[in-house]
């Protein structure tokens, strides 16, 4: 109980230290979210005003999410604009990125550049960030398959699993996959092949370097019985 007591007052300088925000304000949000490796603006991301509540414990202060207040999509030219009325139950307001599943868009490796913390009478030209995908398509042609199952190995912001495609024997197609667009990145394509007798063994097609196109094609046949295991 002495304990708690020495902290009442640093409890206090906390609760002290923000207000709820007063209800029927009109806030106005405008902004743009760029690509800072592509160096553009990019159009159809979806951003997110959310509310929050502060709850606080022994020697922590939290902010806790509350309510979804709006969301818009940017532009063809990048850029978002919107406005809501504060319900005075938030105690604060932050614009955020969104990326549903099938969006074009990543947050991965963003550090605190796709969220900003909204203030009444100060919400213009704000900037997030996301980072685009390259779509790489890659045309495969696969002769001679004697396995029955091919697994294409790829990067996780893809979901291109339909291992009973591969089943077939001759393959000819082009699949677009996302990539990330970095200078010197490269990307391993490679498949998995199994045997009949359930043996798992690794065949590397070939190393590609992305470029900062927009977008790369790459095309490869493979001749399955002229392959060594390796």
């Amino acid at each position: 109980m002495i304990r708690f007591i020495k902290y009442l007052p640093i409890l206090f300088i906390l609760t002290s230290c923000w207000k709820e925000v007063s209800p029927n304000i009109n806030i106005s949000v405008s902004g743009y979210v760029v690509d800072t490796v592509k160096n553009k603006n990019i159009k159809n991301v979806k951003v997110v005003i959310l509310g929050y509540k502060y709850s606080i414990c022994l020697l922590c202060f939290n902010h806790q999410l509350y309510d979804t207040v709006k969301s818009i999509r940017t532009n063809d030219n990048g850029t978002f604009s919107m406005s809501f009325i504060t319900n005075g139950k938030s105690d604060a307001y932050r614009i955020v990125v969104d990326r549903p599943k099938d969006d074009n868009y990543t947050l991965t490796n963003i550090e605190k550049g796709n969220k900003v913390e909204l203030k009444v009478g100060n919400n213009a030209n704000i900037r997030l960030q996301v980072r685009e995908f390259t779509k790489l398509k890659a045309h495969v042609k696969i002769l001679n398959n004697p396995y029955d199952t091919l697994y294409l190995d790829m990067n996780f912001y893809n979901k291109y699993q339909d291992n009973a495609f591969y089943k077939k024997h001759s393959i000819d197609t082009t699949i677009t996959f996302n990539v990330l667009p970095m200078s010197k990145e490269t990307l391993q394509f490679s498949t998995w092949i199994k045997s009949k007798n359930y043996e798992l063994w690794s065949l590397t097609l070939d190393t590609i370097t992305l470029k900062m196109d927009d977008t790369t094609f790459y095309s490869k046949t493979i001749n399955i019985l002229q392959l060594k295991k390796e």
